[in-house]
């Protein structure tokens, strides 16, 4: 079994690909096409992680607005779309990652932060926890992590 791809409801398609294609080095369209008169895109973020981007209909969407720093909202969309977590190897490529959410307008949830002590449950060991939650244009949940053993 392996990672196949993340669906993401938007709803402003293009607005969402600027948005990732300048968030991620490198990022790329790999398809592009209508379902049922709804944009759609395939986007590799040139990491592993494949979106399907599709544009839904404002009115569809039930939305909850949290407050969260910077000018993208937190947005609940009812189990559409909870977060997209992306583990890193580094604190190098962490923090250079988080630089460039937050150059490209990312809301932020919860700020880069390291070394926090996170206790194993079920026999995983404990682990210092490293990262962030930010937001997309949609207010969809980006969790950057890198976690450290104890």
């Amino acid at each position: 079994m392996e990672y196949y791809h993340t669906f993401l409801g938007v709803t402003d398609a293009k607005r969402s690909l600027e948005f990732y294609l300048n968030a991620f080095e490198g990022a790329r369209v790999t398809k592009e096409f209508e379902i049922d008169g709804n944009h759609m895109y395939i986007l590799d973020l040139n990491n592993g992680i494949v979106f399907e981007m599709l544009e839904l209909p404002k009115e569809t969407v039930k939305e909850h607005v949290v407050d969260v720093k910077g000018p993208m909202p937190y947005v609940d969309y009812s189990g559409i779309f909870q977060h997209l977590a992306i583990q890193f190897d580094s604190k190098e490529e962490i923090t250079a990652q988080y630089e460039r959410l937050v150059t490209s307008g990312c809301g932020i949830i919860r700020p880069l932060n390291f070394g926090f002590l996170i206790h194993g449950l079920n026999g995983h060991p404990d682990f210092y926890g490293n990262g962030a939650h930010v937001t997309g244009p949609d207010g969809e949940i980006i969790e950057l992590c890198w976690d450290v053993e104890v």
